[in-house]
């Protein structure tokens, strides 16, 4: 029964301390079958083994009481005493040398659950600890912080352009990347604390004792012998980077917490031009040294600058004769061929995430507006799927240019735009949004040798502090669908109850 219950206590441990601790945490890898497999063979072999030993204790149960039967039976014969003892003398040899056989055994079969726990708990391709094993080394870290103060600082690492990286030379110099990069981490990190694989191309730094201040000159350290690291591929040398952000553990940090602001200073890292490192303050982000020289500004790719844009044709207008220019934007087509900009909804909705929980840590309310190119589909039935195309990526080129870089700019849907506005506040997003409108609303191109009028219907809406990602998106789409059914070419704005046209949604600021 001891033997069993020893069983069942190492394969429940080994189950919660793998299998169902990723179910606890947010880990990309699915257990993989072998191990399952290999568990219940470890479970058969502990079965067996207790049983196998139950049969042996009540074998030499039944030995013992016969012995002591004849003992009983020949309590006046010094040969029947003698035989008696002999037989309890071998049966608990025999029974001594059957557990240290069967303790020998439990050895071999814990040194193997010890070994699949800690496969359990590895990245099988870089060889760094995995998530859950960073969830248990933050757990003990929080504690120890809550006893003795003793600081933390989480760290954040992302490969620059991975999926572009794995797209040109394939996974597996995609696979090459990350070993080299985790094995750079994990060097770094033996003298100071704990390098771990966080999921896809993203790492983790865990720097128990360190402050952002004590941290800082390693953590450049390691994004340096990042940058060092060279690969062949394809005959050709290449080089990765990655950004960082940091946070360092607040009282008011939970696990969650405390990875989500390293998440938020690293998105504002690849903002800022990716190849460099930001801090979270618990408020907001900022770049971890001040010193312009020590991270050189860097264009982001495939993200136009207002400067590569050509230059603005006039907009038709009436000149002194009477006569109107025509204006033609024919001539971008060549520059609206960028392949990864602007950013997808996803990752619109992943930085509106991020500004939604800056803003409800005690930052400014972020807004939002929905963009939609009027009559889209028209244009494509009329002059084609190309001329559509075009247009989409004039407008796309026109938002990043019209917007500040704080600001962000992604793809909604085939025709629909998101521009995210941090701190912009109701009036302001107002006014920007009909800047856009009537900027757009006064250029002409020419398409097929035919001229046609681009118009936008606009959307938006301001965060409140009930909003979430969702009902803000939500608001926002309300209000553009309202702009729509107007007949397009105008902008409606939610008020957290009904949409508003632009003249409404001003008089209720003013008499607010």
């Amino acid at each position: 029964m001891a033997l069993a219950a020893m069983a069942g206590v190492g394969l429940g441990w080994w189950f919660r301390g793998g299998r169902y601790a990723g179910m606890a945490t947010v880990d990309t890898d699915a257990e993989p079958e072998s191990n399952i497999e290999r568990a219940g063979e470890v479970l058969s072999r502990l079965q067996d083994l207790a049983t196998r030993m139950a049969s042996d204790v009540g074998e030499h149960s039944s030995k013992v009481q016969e012995a002591n039967d004849e003992l009983a039976a020949g309590a006046g014969d010094s040969q029947a005493v003698v035989r008696a003892v002999a037989k309890l003398f071998d049966a608990n040899h025999a029974m001594q040398e059957q557990l240290a056989l069967a303790e020998s055994r439990l050895q071999e079969q814990a040194q193997e659950i010890a070994s699949y726990a800690a496969e359990a708990r590895t990245d099988p391709m870089t060889g760094l600890p995995n998530r859950r094993a960073l969830d248990a080394e933050l757990g003990r870290n929080l504690a120890e912080f809550e006893r003795t103060g003793n600081p933390l600082c989480l760290t954040m690492v992302d490969v620059d352009h991975f999926k572009r990286f794995n797209d040109t030379y394939g996974h597996h110099a995609g696979d090459e990347v990350l070993i080299e990069v985790a094995q750079v981490l994990a060097h770094h990190a033996s003298q100071h604390g704990m390098a771990a694989r966080f999921g896809g191309e993203e790492f983790v730094l865990v720097l128990p004792g360190k402050t952002v201040s004590d941290a800082e000159a390693h953590i450049e350290r390691v994004r340096q012998a990042i940058a060092a690291l060279r690969f062949t591929f394809a005959g050709s040398e290449v080089g990765v980077t990655a950004s960082l952000g940091i946070a360092q553990l607040l009282e008011t940090d939970s696990e969650t917490t405390l990875i989500e602001r390293a998440d938020l200073a690293l998105y504002a890292a690849k903002e800022a031009g990716r190849n460099r490192t930001w801090w979270h303050d618990g408020r907001t982000s900022h770049p971890l040294t001040r010193d312009p020289n020590a991270f050189p500004e860097q264009p982001v790719p495939n993200r136009p600058s207002p400067e590569s844009f050509p230059e603005p044709k006039p907009a038709a207008s009436a000149t002194a004769d009477g006569d109107r220019r025509d204006t033609s934007c024919e001539d971008c087509e060549e520059e609206s061929t960028a392949e990864s900009w602007p950013p997808s909804r996803m990752q619109f909705c992943t930085l509106l995430r991020h500004r939604i929980a800056e803003f409800k840590r005690g930052g400014a309310a972020p807004s939002v507006i929905l963009v939609r190119i009027d009559h889209l589909d028209r244009v494509g039935e009329t002059h084609g799927q190309k001329s559509a195309d075009l247009l989409t990526n004039l407008t796309a080129k026109y938002l990043a240019a019209a917007t500040r870089d704080e600001d962000g700019v992604g793809s909604y849907d085939d025709n629909t735009f998101g521009v995210l506005l941090p701190g912009a506040g109701m009036a302001n997003m107002i006014a920007i949004a009909e800047r856009l409108r009537k900027t757009v609303a006064e250029c002409k191109l020419s398409l097929d040798g035919r001229e046609h009028r681009l118009t936008i219907s606009i959307g938006g809406a301001e965060a409140s502090e009930s909003d979430d990602t969702k009902s803000l998106l939500r608001r926002a789409e309300e209000a553009l669908s309202a702009s729509i059914k107007a007949g397009g070419n105008r902008g409606y704005f939610h008020n957290g109850n009904w949409s508003d046209t632009v003249t409404a949604a001003l008089e209720r600021l003013q008499s607010a």
